[in-house]
């Protein structure tokens, strides 16, 4: 879970994550993709996901991870969408 990540302790270290000041930011995924899925199917999911982490880490970055192939209903073949994404706070 988000939460166990961010309380976990660097055994080298005794920092835990969500503290360690080398650490920039969480990834909630490598170029998650829902092919086949509503628009707002991938961005309630990118939503619902930043917001857990920040809950459980305030002080990092979240990068959501996408190309971007996720709206509108996840049709395009190509380019980026990033209008939900610039307004995603995370």
């Amino acid at each position: 879970t988000h939460k166990f990540l961010a309380n976990r302790v660097n055994t080298l270290t005794g920092i835990a994550y969500k503290n360690d000041p080398t650490i920039m930011a969480w990834n909630l995924a490598n170029e998650a993709r829902c092919q086949g899925c509503a628009s707002d199917v991938m961005q309630s999911w990118i939503e619902r996901t930043c917001a857990s982490f920040k809950q459980n880490d305030p002080n990092h970055l979240v990068g959501i991870g996408t190309e971007g192939f996720y709206g509108p209903d996840s049709g395009l073949l190509s380019g980026t969408y990033f209008i939900s994404q610039i307004l995603t706070h995370c």
